[in-house]
């Protein structure tokens, strides 16, 4: 193809890693494995359809809304948390609340496992938002809720789960007051830890950053990754990388990527049945997602349909992404051409 734009590409990129996560699930059934792949109904054509702005999806075809697996689907969900999230955010910020953005870690080591990690984790920050000891701090800073979302790195020093929580307060205040306020959870997190067998740092265990500007900006975190508002997958850096991350190897060389494969099969295994997002009860309301895929609208614009042996050769030969391109480029018919592919 010709040169491609950063929006293509990660379409591109995003469909690779679909196909090397059906990779590693294969026979499984897990449900990532038909995503973008199989039809709802067999019966039912496959469509390319465009809503006539420069943007295509697929039609008649599975989604599994696995936000820790997919790489489409928790581009979606991720999208549509974002818009929430800034709305609430906008909500909170007019009616004169403070907010901070808290991020918890947990020491680990290059063989701990994941599952084991994540357990600790969160039954630690259960135990620390428990009690009178809580309920004091809670009070005293004017504590009114929160929304915290699981992440997950790998790192050279293994796997680092961690959360970060934009939490909301009765007035705005300057950084320096919301952080004395808030102070007396950092000794109370060590401890949390230590009661589930972990540890960390008090100069790394519980970051606090007390400012609006910087939860406005980190709103995009929400998700796997944190730029998915703009069509991307987050990036590492350095030596600690994103699970999708694991996909592109297995995606460029799947025979010689076991150790990816069994660390992206433990990320699965461990993150299965897990909640990525979870709004306090305050603002659950506020954070109610719809995880739909975009199905045909009256306004939008049929531009293929293929049936199920035609279908089959445009995903045999890995061209869902380019296929969407095309569609989007307005060239669909020239690209079908010139891969010989025929459609109803």
């Amino acid at each position: 193809m010709d040169t491609l734009t950063k929006t293509e590409q990660r379409i591109l990129a995003s469909y690779r890693r679909l196909s090397a996560a059906r990779y590693v699930m294969s026979g499984t059934n897990n449900p990532v494995c038909a995503c973008r792949l199989c039809r709802v109904d067999i019966d039912k054509l496959v469509t390319v359809n465009s809503d006539g702005q420069g943007h295509a999806y697929y039609g008649a075809l599975q989604h599994c809304k696995k936000v820790w697996l997919c790489s489409i689907c928790s581009l979606n969900i991720s999208r549509n948390r974002r818009a929430l999230m800034a709305e609430l955010v906008k909500r909170e910020r007019t009616a004169g609340h403070g907010a901070a953005l808290l991020t918890y870690t947990l020491s680990h080591k290059r063989y701990d496992t994941l599952r084991r990690a994540l357990v600790a984790l969160t039954a630690a920050h259960k135990a620390l938002h428990s009690g009178k000891g809580w309920q004091k701090i809670a009070k005293s800073a004017g504590w009114l809720g929160s929304i915290r979302a699981i992440e997950i790195t790998y790192t050279i020093n293994g796997w680092h789960p961690h959360i970060h929580e934009i939490a909301f307060f009765e007035t705005d205040t300057t950084p320096d007051n919301r952080k004395a306020a808030l102070a007396p959870l950092i000794d109370r997190w060590i401890n949390s830890l230590v009661a589930q067998g972990a540890s960390a740092t008090k100069t790394r265990g519980l970051d606090i950053k007390p400012a609006y500007g910087s939860v406005t900006d980190y709103v995009g975190k929400w998700g796997i990754v944190p730029e998915l508002v703009n069509g991307a997958h987050k990036s590492g850096y350095g030596a600690s990388i994103v699970p999708f991350q694991l996909l592109d190897v297995i995606a460029a060389n799947p025979d010689q990527s076991i150790r990816e494969q069994n660390l992206f099969f433990e990320y699965q295994q461990a993150t299965h049945g897990l909640h990525q997002l979870h709004p306090s009860p305050q603002y659950r309301a506020a954070m109610v997602e719809s995880d739909e895929p975009k199905t045909d609208s009256s306004e939008d614009i049929a531009l293929a349909s293929m049936n199920g042996e035609q279908w089959q050769a445009v995903w045999e030969r890995g061209l869902r992404g380019e296929l969407l391109i095309a569609a989007r480029a307005g060239v669909l018919d020239a690209f079908m051409i010139k891969h010989g592919l025929s459609r109803s």
